[in-house]
Formats: C-alpha cells, structure tokens, sequence
C-alpha cells in the first residue's frame, strides 16, 4: 500500500510540471490549466475578456456582462491515467457586477492496496476538489477587478487535508491599439486542515501577469503570459551532473551558471490565436519551464509545445487543446459551453 501511495504522490508533482517549487508547495491540481483555450496557449492565459466564461477561473476579473446565464464544463484527460473536470456558472446583475460558481474535481485513478506480503486488499482513489466563488466588477469602461474565494479539498487514502485561499485579479483594456493586460495574485489564504500533525502544508502562491495584442487588420492575436513572478529564480540544479570528473582530464567538470535569459525564459509562456470569425479559431502554444525541465536531452521531441482550437457548432462553443510534455505524452483538454437563454421558448 504505502509503494502505490508514493506512486501517487509522485504521479502528481510529476506531472504537475514544477520540478523546482513542486517539492515544497501542496494542492498543485489547482495550478494545471483549467479549460482547453488555457491548456493550447501554453497553460496559463490570463489577459483577454471576452464572451469565454471559462478563461475567468484563470482571472476572475475577466468574468463580465457577456458571461450571463453562461454555463461551462471542461474534461482534462491528464497524464498517468489522471483526470479532472470542472463546471462553471455565471449571472450578471447591473447593480452589483458578475457573479460566478465554479467546482473542479481532480482524480488520481485506482489505486491497489496492499498488505506486507504484497497482498492485494483492496483499493482506494485518492482525489482533490475545489469550489469556487467569483466575482468581478468593472471600475470603467477599460478596468475591471475580480475574486476569486476557493475551498480546497485533497484525500489521500486515509488522510485528507483543506485549505481556504483567495484570487484577486485585474484587467485592463486598451481598445485603440488592440491590447489588453491581466494581473493575478492566486492562492492567497491559509490552510485548514493538514495530512499529519508532523507536516507543515504551503499553499502555491502565485503571481502572474499577461498581455495580448491583436495585430491591425490580421486575424492574429499574440499573447504573453509569465508566472511565478514572486520567485525570479527557478532554475533547478541536478545532483547527478554535480561532481562530476571529466575522463580524459581528470578534472572537475564546472556548470555552467544560467544567466539572466536563462532564469527569465522560465517564467513565460507564449501564444497564438488564428481568428478565423467568430465560429472558427486555431491555436499554438509554448511553454518554456516546461519544455526546460521535461525534454529528454537526446530526443526533445515537442516538449513544451501545445495546440487548439475552437468552434460554434448550433448553440454550443466546442474547444479541444493538446499540450505535449516529455515524449509520447500529452494531455487532452476538452471544453463545452452554452448559455441558458438558447433553450428558453420563445
């Protein structure tokens, strides 16, 4: 039992893509890309508002007016045989702003419990969860400020563990050059209950920024989005290449120290979007950190790389986004979207 528990442990910073803050940081499901617009463009995608509900679990402050009576539902076929989901809900009032609900559920798989003699007894589907409140209000007809009040949930086996936090989020729009700009402070707030009295959980705070600019008379939209930005070094150094006694010489075998590109280039992720209308659009992504810690030296293959797309089909908004990690394995994001209003009779 306790093997197939550190399997899963394992499973889930593995493939959470943060060889460097993953080791001291917990509840990381939260961190992976929530829909599949945000999964193509490289994994975080926090700059442009527009009538997409889904992009507000990234930044609150992009839900708006165009999101009433939206609903959402996202499918994530992770890596390992891992899975989650999550549903999104929204309602404008003039008054007071948009309000929206959003819950995600993230499954580890089955796991096989076993006694001392590697008896199967059982099995056991270590799991988190989060439920989320959202709201947003715009201060003028280019600014908009957003929450986001999450409770967070995670089991493992027989141990579980909770924690409270808070998104504040900003958007700014700049409609005469095209270009729009987010600011996040995820996962503030405090943790309610932890696995073991002997273990002392951290929340993974986060502060990201993006920008997105729409070239002039072209279907093309750029965007650039960094995070982490509370911690500027991210490099990580491998103990096994520490040491090491070149053959030949006989001599030590320095390391390079990474330069300032070297630490910037690890917080960034970049973006393209075809706008073909407003029925079709194409999309690629790169994320550098994650191409950096993931490829395999010999056959880098296209780490790092992720692609999409989009389209309306009757009264429905149909994303799919693939991101590719190490070689031969990716990931499958699928969103749906509709609004309530459609199926009203008229």
């Amino acid at each position: 039992m306790l093997k197939n528990f550190k399997l899963c442990v394992f499973v889930f910073f593995a493939g959470s893509c943060l060889a460097q803050t993953g080791g001291s940081e917990n509840f990381l499901s939260i961190k992976l890309p929530s829909a599949a617009r945000q999964a193509a463009l490289g994994g975080n995608f926090i700059s442009i508002s527009d009538a997409d509900l889904n992009l507000a679990y990234s930044n609150p402050a992009v839900l708006n007016p165009l999101h009433h009576h939206q609903l959402g539902f996202n499918y994530n076929s992770y890596l390992a045989g891992t899975k989650y989901s999550n549903f999104s809900a929204a309602h404008h009032q003039s008054d007071l702003g948009t309000i929206g609900f959003n819950v995600q559920y993230f499954s580890y798989g089955e796991f096989t419990e076993t006694n001392e003699f590697g008896e199967s007894i059982g099995t056991f589907k270590p799991s988190d969860f989060k439920v989320s409140i959202l709201g947003s209000r715009e201060i003028d007809s280019l600014l908009s400020i957003g929450f986001s009040l999450n409770y967070i949930g995670s089991q493992f086996y027989t141990v579980n563990a909770s924690a409270l936090t808070l998104d504040l989020g900003v958007h700014y729009s700049m409609p005469s050059i095209q270009t729009e700009m987010g600011l996040v402070l995820k996962n503030m707030g405090v943790v309610l209950d932890e696995y073991s009295d002997n273990e002392s959980l951290k929340l993974p705070f986060d502060i990201q920024f993006g920008v997105s600019k729409r070239l002039a008379k072209s279907p093309l939209r750029f965007t650039f989005t960094a995070d982490n930005l509370q911690r500027w070094d991210l490099t990580y150094e491998d103990p096994r290449e520490l040491n090491q006694i070149d053959p030949l010489t006989g001599e030590l075998i320095l390391i390079e120290e990474p330069n300032f590109f070297d630490k910037l280039k690890l917080h960034m992720a970049v973006g393209t979007e075809f706008l073909l209308g407003e029925n079709m659009h194409f999309r690629l992504g790169y994320n550098f950190r994650r191409r950096e810690e993931l490829k395999i030296d010999s056959r880098p293959g296209t780490a790092g790389f992720s692609w999409g797309f989009g389209l309306k089909v009757s009264k429905f908004h149909l994303n799919y986004g693939r991101g590719t990690y190490i070689l031969g394995q990716g990931t499958n994001h699928l969103s749906i979207a509709t609004r309530l209003g459609y199926f009203k009779k008229k």
